[in-house]
């Protein structure tokens, strides 16, 4: 289910919006990522659908996000011809009703307390990503303000087919 909701689902709202963006003036897509993505140790595309372990936050939340951010990374060599940027994001810890609840290792609760934020200073950090000076930057991933190197990079397109196969198959001739 975290592959399909944190991947899957922004692509197809991509998928969906692509020809109202290529309208568009200012053609900037930002996927919510997180920096758990840095924390994976090994990746592979056959376990994104059926993991074999649960693992919060650095299991398959941590590859889900991966994920994302591989294909925005491999859907921008297309979507940079077309005009338009895609970047993905991590607006850092915020306190929210997810990470107070069951997505959240009870042992990180009183850190959660202490040390997220607002979820204003996320949304300030999307924006931020959107408009401010990686601007005109396409297919990478910003954590704290800044371009950061994702792991398995070689990876991407494969990631991007998935997702797109997924999309084609389940939701594309549904319509």
């Amino acid at each position: 289910m975290q592959f399909e909701v944190h991947a899957v689902v922004p692509y197809i709202i991509f998928m969906e919006l692509r020809e109202l963006l290529l309208k568009g003036i200012m053609k900037t897509i930002v996927n919510t990522s997180s920096n758990t993505l840095l924390m994976v140790k090994q990746f592979e595309i056959e376990k994104l659908e059926n993991p074999t372990k649960f693992k919060k936050i650095i299991g398959g939340y941590a590859t889900s996000k991966l994920a994302l951010s591989l294909w925005t990374q491999a859907a921008s060599q297309t979507t940079s011809v077309e005009g338009i940027e895609i970047r993905s994001v991590c607006p850092g810890p915020n306190k929210t009703p997810m990470s107070g609840s069951s997505g959240m290792p009870i042992h990180m609760i009183p850190i959660r307390n202490l040390f997220f934020s607002a979820p204003s200073k996320g949304v300030a950090r999307l924006y931020e990503a959107a408009f401010g000076v990686n601007r005109g930057k396409t297919g990478v991933f910003i954590n704290k303000g800044k371009i950061s190197l994702v792991k398995f990079m070689q990876e991407s397109r494969n990631v991007l087919e998935k997702v797109d196969s997924i999309y084609k198959l389940e939701f594309f001739k549904k319509l």
